[in-house]
């Protein structure tokens, strides 16, 4: 029998396993900007502003990259979800200021 050198990264098998661990990703990022603004909030502690800076950061980005991304509904979806959050946390951020 004849082996084939296949990389990791070309089984289909790998690339959905990937696919998920980033998704995975993704969501652990999120629930951690949540906690880390309530936990400001709770604790009456102001955000710093490299904070501040890397959610605007995230939110530019989503924003010039979602024109690309309209081809299909859940794509759509995904991308004004995550933005709605994004925008969400920076508001958090910018409340925690006011302490």
């Amino acid at each position: 029998m004849k082996k084939t050198n296949t990389s990791f990264f070309e089984n289909e098998k790998n690339k959905e396993i990937l696919y998920n661990l980033g998704a995975l990703a993704g969501y652990v990022e999120k629930i951690l900007f949540l906690y880390h603004g309530i936990e400001h909030i709770t604790n009456h502690t102001k955000v710093t502003f490299s904070m501040i800076g890397i959610i605007i950061a995230i939110i530019f980005a989503k924003t010039l990259t979602m024109p690309y991304k309209w081809d299909k509904f859940w794509i759509r979806l995904n991308t004004l979800i995550s933005l709605g959050f994004y925008i969400l946390v920076l508001c958090i951020y910018l409340y925690t200021l006011t302490f």
